[in-house]
């Protein structure tokens, strides 16, 4: 169960569907697809709070047809596009702002993510819904060759950002406490910090 959960969390934490799930190696656990998309459905209904920051464009499940409401993550990035200049405020001190082309995140920290070059398609595969592109600096093969390439991102992608953009910030905050208590802080792994101190 544990090795399943693991799976679950990573795959399902930022708003990944079956191939995510796959990819994490849900079918060394579950039966098929089908299973899997069950999974999927339950996770989702025992994490609502997730689900509803990730945002979007529609209440409810992908296949079911309701009207357009811009909520969570997503649906703020969308409305500061469509309102250049204004910042949209989410929660916890997160907003975004759409400026000269690009969209800042302000994370509660302040630090912004820029979103360079940011702007909405028409993502037909999701009945006519917007699709956010932007460029980006890309480091993952899978998603196509390295360097300044044309991305598209979704709200889960977003949730993703700032909870990654706000760790990297606490964790800023704890190696710069740590070393005003002497300790130097020689290594940073994921959620880690390593220091090297004498013996006793």
């Amino acid at each position: 169960h544990r090795k399943l959960g693991k799976v679950a969390e990573l795959a399902s934490g930022f708003g990944g569907w079956v191939g995510s799930w796959v990819q994490f190696g849900a079918l060394d656990y579950l039966q098929d697809e089908n299973e899997v998309k069950k999974n999927i459905l339950a996770w989702w209904d025992a994490s609502p709070a997730i689900v509803e920051a990730w945002g979007g464009q529609t209440r409810g499940k992908p296949w079911e047809n309701q009207e357009t409401e811009y909520y969570g993550l997503e649906g703020a990035f969308i409305q500061a596009v469509l309102h250049p200049g204004q910042s949209i405020p989410w929660r916890c001190g997160i907003s975004y702002l759409y400026e000269d082309e690009n969209v800042y995140c302000t994370l509660p920290s302040g630090r912004r993510i820029t979103y360079h070059n940011a702007r909405l398609g028409i993502d037909h595969a999701r009945g006519g819904k917007y699709k956010i592109i932007y460029w980006g600096w890309n480091t993952n093969p899978k998603m196509g060759p390295r360097g300044w390439v044309q991305l598209d991102t979704y709200g889960g992608r977003l949730f993703e950002n700032v909870v990654q953009g706000t760790a990297r910030d606490i964790m800023s905050n704890a190696a710069i406490n740590l070393h005003n208590k002497g300790y130097h802080v020689s290594l940073r792994v994921h959620d880690e910090l390593g220091t090297m101190v004498p013996e006793g």
